[in-house]
């Protein structure tokens, strides 16, 4: 239990200390939430980078690559003069807050609890993630993921931390996918907050943590959370750089966004729709060297995996294969238009699906509609929105099918797993837009109130 907690708050100083370098003006729940994935995506990318070298996967060796890590992290602090503030700025909540905020806590305590108690089960947790952390901790080497697991392919940020996981703190393996929750729900929160959505930000988390898509996943090994983490994050500042124009979010974006392509073998896809908006953005504002800009961090993490994976391991991903054939599919105007109408199908069946996503479906298609004439000043993130929708249809409409796995297949098993990457941001989206006439109505609440007295 003390070295597990010795881990936590190593990894929660190590992220903290790695946002701090962005200078961004975040909330501390923003900060919190962010310290915890970030810190882990740069420490098992640590060890990584550790093992290509030829240095063990051991107690003492991992301890020397955190330190390495945290080293180089505050010697880029102290040449930019950057200082840790982890100050907390606490105002009295109201008794609706306070409520709120009790019942976000206890969502994320039964997750936390329904973690700890069950054990790692079901085959894509098992074959594809902790075989491979079992094998990692027990041959103390990355390249064991060629003989052991499935899909040797898929990026090992979640393998390398339930390996980290079993050894200092093997109970609580499972915990990785309750706190990765648990920051999801503190970034979204925090970010609401800084745009001025108080109580309908609070409401907005715990219409997220009730989700029960999202919450069962905080509670099973599958890299879908974790890489909504990422994802819902990195479009979360993308949006904060656009609405801005503060270079540091652009970053701190594209950080993400590159420990996303570390956790998932689609997380480049899911750079596309960021950088179709983001130079339709530059473009705009002549601001030409910003797309530049965002693509150098995701490389710095795709690159050496992608690496690895072609020349040590010798398993390529078969992705980019389907994608060249679908693309020339849509090029030359073979396009399969009864595969189309079966994966549109599907969609409004998912999304009318409440035992799954809940009611934040319709929920935001009726917001939508209602705020109309706001879309405006949302285009950019709306924008995104579709674009990570066109993202999904794609994904699926270039499924292969082979060893009898056709397209229904691939949607019964993947397509909610897929959205789940997204997803927050449509509840995000919503809340932004309500929340202006939930203020007007608290201000004129308040007038009202003076007046009378």
């Amino acid at each position: 239990m003390i070295f597990f907690v010795l881990l936590l708050c190593g990894i929660l100083f190590l992220g903290s200390s790695f946002t701090s370098l962005f200078k961004c003006k975040l909330s501390w729940w923003e900060h919190f939430g962010l310290a915890y994935g970030l810190g882990l995506g740069i420490f098992t990318f640590g060890t990584f980078l550790s093992s290509l070298v030829g240095i063990p996967f051991k107690r003492y060796t991992l301890v020397f690559v955190f330190l390495a890590c945290l080293t180089a992290i505050w010697y880029v602090r102290r040449k930019r003069r950057v200082e840790l503030n982890l100050k907390i700025h606490w105002s009295r909540p109201s008794s609706l807050a306070i409520t709120l905020g009790a019942l976000i806590l206890l969502v994320s305590l039964a997750s936390l609890f329904r973690s700890v108690v069950h054990p790692i089960s079901t085959w894509d947790a098992l074959a594809i993630w902790a075989v491979k952390g079992k094998a990692i901790l027990s041959l103390g080497t990355i390249k064991a993921v060629k003989d052991y697991g499935a899909y040797p392919h898929y990026p090992l940020n979640i393998p390398i931390a339930i390996a980290l996981f079993y050894y200092f703190g093997e109970s609580f393996v499972k915990s990785i996918f309750s706190f990765y929750f648990i920051a999801l729900l503190m970034v979204f929160y925090g970010s609401l907050k800084r745009h001025g959505c108080g109580h309908a930000g609070l409401a907005g988390t715990l219409m997220l943590a009730l989700t029960p898509f999202v919450f069962s996943h905080s509670t099973i090994a599958y890299a879908n959370l974790p890489m909504a983490f990422y994802y819902t994050a990195s479009v979360i500042y993308l949006y904060e750089f656009f609405h801005n124009n503060n270079r540091t979010f652009l970053l701190l974006s594209s950080a993400l966004l590159g420990v996303g392509c570390w956790t998932r073998s689609d997380g480049l896809i899911w750079l596309f729709p960021n950088l179709i908006v983001l130079v339709i953005y530059a473009l705009k504002r002549k601001q030409w060297l910003e797309p530049v800009v965002y693509i150098g961090p995701v490389l710095a993490f795709f690159v050496p995996w992608s690496a690895f994976t072609k020349y040590i391991i010798e398993r390529n991903s078969p992705y980019l294969g389907y994608v060249l054939q679908s693309i020339r599919q849509f090029v030359t105007m073979d396009i399969e238009t009864s595969r189309i109408r079966s994966i549109l199908y599907y969609f409004y069946q998912q999304i009318q699906n409440y035992s799954v996503w809940g009611y934040i479906w319709p929920f935001f298609f009726f917001v939508l509609i209602l705020y109309s004439t706001r879309i405006r000043k949302y285009s950019y993130l709306l924008a995104l929105i579709g674009l990570d929708i066109l993202i999904l249809f794609f994904i699926y409409y270039t499924a292969p099918e082979t060893n009898n796995m056709g397209l229904n297949w691939w949607l019964r098993t993947g397509f909610n797993r897929i959205t789940l990457h997204f997803f927050p941001i449509i509840l995000f989206q919503t809340i932004l837009l309500i929340s202006e006439d939930i203020r007007r109505y608290h201000k004129q609440k308040v007038e009202k109130r003076v007046w009378s007295e």
